[in-house]
C-alpha cells in the first residue's frame, strides 16, 4: 500500500517526517523518516500487510511553527 500526505506549511527545505505504522496483530510500531518535497508532498509504501493496520505521520515543525507538533493518523483494515 502507498500512503500520500501532504504538509502545510512547509516550514524548511528538505524537511522530514516521522512515519509510524503497526499491525494490530503484531502490536509493534515500525518508524521511517520520509522527505517532503517543496509542495509539502510526501509518500511511503509499504508491503506485505496481513492485518488491520495503523499509520501515523509527525511533523515536528521549526522555530516559527516548534510547539506545533502535528499527526494524522489512519487505519487499513
Amino acid at each position: 500500500i502507498t500512503i500520500r500526505g501532504r504538509l502545510s506549511p512547509v516550514t524548511s527545505p528538505g524537511e522530514r517526517v516521522l512515519f509510524s505504522f503497526r499491525s494490530r496483530q503484531t502490536g509493534g510500531w515500525r518508524s521511517r523518516t520520509v522527505a517532503v518535497a517543496s509542495n509539502g508532498a510526501f509518500q511511503t509504501t509499504v508491503a506485505k500487510l496481513k492485518a488491520t493496520t495503523d499509520f501515523v505521520a509527525y511533523s515536528s515543525g521549526d522555530g516559527t511553527y516548534g510547539g506545533a507538533q502535528g499527526y494524522a493518523r489512519l487505519t487499513v483494515r
